[in-house]
């Protein structure tokens, strides 16, 4: 378990290498935007552009897949570590409306 992928520099250089295929890829408008039809009954089919989402989420998935490899990215950011100040959350309530019915 000290070669190949258990070792990290491993993992992140082919998860590079696949997001710059992903990317590469993605370069051309015709990847980007794929033909998709649409419609059909009297009308007919008529074509359309779909945006490549699925394609686009797999690359934002490998970019932050890399950044996790390299301690890039937060789980949880803890306030109270950075010196930061206590904010008091107070739950928003309708004008005229109390806890009792009465109004304000």
């Amino acid at each position: 378990m000290e070669a190949g992928y258990a070792l990290s520099h491993e993992r992140v250089a082919a998860l590079k290498r696949l997001a710059e295929k992903l990317f590469d890829e993605l370069q051309d408008p015709e990847k980007l935007w794929l033909r998709d039809y649409k419609g059909g009954g009297k009308a007919g089919f008529r074509e359309i552009q779909r945006f490549n989402a699925a394609e686009v989420e797999q690359l934002r998935g490998l970019l932050d897949d890399i950044a996790k490899e390299k301690g890039d990215r937060r789980e949880k950011v803890d306030l109270a570590a950075s010196g930061s100040v206590a904010i008091q959350v107070i739950p928003w309530k309708p004008r005229g409306k109390t806890d009792d019915n009465s109004d304000d």
